[in-house]
């Protein structure tokens, strides 16, 4: 690794300082069969007709067939008339990547970070979230995707 870079990635990798921030929106819980069959996307179209601006999508990993997805701003700001949550997120550095590609392949990009993570002097950090999806100004859902993927670590011990 030099500096900020991993340097043996396919894709353009980096990691960054993300500033503490709230993120606001609703939260859809599901399986992971359920998030490919369109469920998970349905709620994100629905928050981009909600959401002027960027838009942030939080993944917590905590059942063994699926997991709970915040879609929304940060900084506060609900999204229409659902009924949003709040999360706070600490200060942390994030393994990030532009993504563009159809919806269906982020599964397999994450997994690369994860594998270039492998190694390297970072781990990732749970406590914060298992992935961080930002989304730009554009529709989110436009073929192909456009999205930064995240992962949020720390230096191992």
């Amino acid at each position: 690794m030099t500096g900020n870079r991993l340097e043996t990635l396919k894709r353009a990798h980096s990691i960054d300082w993300i500033e503490p921030a709230e993120v606001c929106g609703p939260v859809w819980t599901g399986t992971y069969e359920q998030a490919g069959d369109g469920s998970l996307q349905a709620l994100i179209a629905e928050v981009r007709q909600a959401t002027q601006g960027a838009m942030t999508g939080l993944s917590i990993n905590d059942r063994p067939d699926g997991f709970r997805y915040l879609i929304g701003s940060e900084g506060g700001g609900s999204a229409g008339g659902m009924s949003p949550q709040t999360w706070r997120l600490d200060g942390h550095h994030c393994l990030r990547m532009p993504y563009e590609g159809p919806a269906s392949g982020v599964t397999t990009a994450y997994q690369e970070m994860l594998d270039a993570l492998t190694g390297s002097v970072w781990e990732p950090r749970p406590d914060i979230c298992h992935h961080r999806d930002e989304y730009g100004r554009s529709n989110p859902l436009d073929d192909p995707l456009t999205v930064t993927l995240g992962i949020p670590v720390r230096r191992r011990s």
